[in-house]
């Protein structure tokens, strides 16, 4: 591939990526499998990046887990594990209208457990279904191999990371639940979600300074805690035709506010209660 270096001359660059998987799935029985796979990614730099020195990014991640049904019980249980190398990082700040050139920052690792069960309350022998579900995740998601100051603050929101941090916006835990009922051709359900609080940037702490004298430092308006939230929304459903049906419900039920992100130009808040009507036209 060519590559446009920062002062616009043109260098032919020459970079390749393998990726792809392998992935199974073996019958114990016909209620029980286990499952699982291994798989190789990868994401390129830009051209600027290139030209600058950086390499392509490259992961490997592992999963194994096990499904099951008893009557109307469904779960599911997972085990995952992913290596990053070589991480990507956009630059951030660049003067004069110049190519945002891309960095390597050191590596990473994601590793957790993800838990899933479903129940029929009806036992799907009556004229109804009454679903319930619950499901969560527990995530370990930390950089490594961090080097000197390779993630300074000019690598968005990769900045300031060193070995051990939190990598931002990637919550420790998540939980789903929620319970319906369905009935001919009306629907309806009460859904949950939850995550734990997670950071804006690698940096783990509140807007950095520059020289102690209170100025703000670039990108600091991107650093600080991403707070955690949990949020209640109703579902309603009318199959009024074959093709045609009405929704409608109620999003952030609880009219609970926080801040759910800090990019690209610094906190936001998540939607307020919310009602919503609408339908839906299948061909």
């Amino acid at each position: 591939m060519g590559s446009t270096s920062a002062a616009g001359a043109y260098a032919p660059t020459t970079n390749a990526m393998v990726m792809g998987g392998l992935g199974f799935t073996y019958a114990l029985n016909a209620e029980h499998s286990l499952f699982g796979g291994v798989y190789r990614g990868g994401s390129a730099a830009n051209p600027a990046g290139y030209a600058a020195g950086a390499t392509a990014e490259s992961s490997l991640g592992k999963e194994l887990g096990w499904r099951g049904r008893k009557g109307a019980t469904s779960w599911e249980l997972v085990a995952f594990h992913t290596d990053f190398h070589d991480l990507i990082a956009p630059v951030v700040g660049v003067a004069g209208g110049g190519l945002l050139a891309v960095t390597n920052g050191g590596g990473a690792v994601s590793y957790g457990l993800e838990a899933l069960l479903r129940h029929d309350l009806a036992g799907g022998e009556r004229g109804y279904k009454a679903p319930v579900y619950a499901g969560l995740t527990w995530t370990h998601a930390r950089f490594k191999d961090i080097v000197g100051s390779r993630l300074g603050n000019s690598a968005g929101l990769f900045a300031g990371a060193e070995n051990g941090h939190d990598i931002p916006y990637i919550p420790e835990w998540k939980l789903a639940a929620g319970a319906g009922l369905e009935s001919g051709p009306y629907a309806g359900s009460l859904d949950l979600s939850y995550y734990s609080a997670t950071w804006g940037t690698g940096y783990n702490a509140g807007p950095r300074l520059v020289d102690g004298t209170g100025a703000l430092a670039d990108p600091s308006a991107i650093d600080g805690r991403v707070d955690g939230l949990l949020t209640v929304d109703l579902n309603l459903r009318w199959q009024c035709t074959r093709s045609f049906r009405v929704v409608g419900g109620v999003q952030n039920l609880l009219d609970r506010r926080a801040i759910i992100s800090r990019a690209p130009l610094g906190a936001r808040a998540n939607a307020p209660r919310t009602l919503f009507l609408g339908g839906e036209l299948a061909f």
